[in-house]
């Protein structure tokens, strides 16, 4: 990514997304989280500090029916991503319906760096 903003130029990465770049190679559930944590960490600063735009995908944990509306909870590791953020949409289509409705929620920051 440095070589990519520094000597091409680029501007805005999008890594889509978080559980696949992750791998399955962590077997711990908790060293998991640690994990994720870490690397949502170096991204921010990476972000922070090359003043690049980065657009992480995260899928939501599993819940329930899958019918409920999302929220910064759904987020697989979430609290860390969101701490980290400067802005979240949460994305879902229901699945029920012969027309599903389709709903975009944003959530700013309120974190300055």
């Amino acid at each position: 990514m440095e070589e990519g903003v520094n000597e091409i130029g680029i501007s805005h990465i999008i890594l889509d997304n978080l559980q696949f770049i992750l791998g399955n190679n962590v077997k711990l559930f908790e060293d998991r989280f640690m994990h994720q944590d870490r690397f949502v960490h170096r991204l921010r600063s990476f972000a922070t500090k090359s003043g690049c735009h980065l657009t992480l995908i995260a899928h939501p944990r599993k819940e329930g029916d899958g019918e409920q509306r999302l929220t910064l909870n759904s987020l697989y590791g979430g609290a860390k991503i969101a701490q980290e953020a400067d802005n979240i949409l949460l994305i879902q289509q229901e699945s029920d319906s012969a027309f599903p409705k389709k709903y975009i929620q944003f959530f700013a920051s309120l974190n300055l760096y």
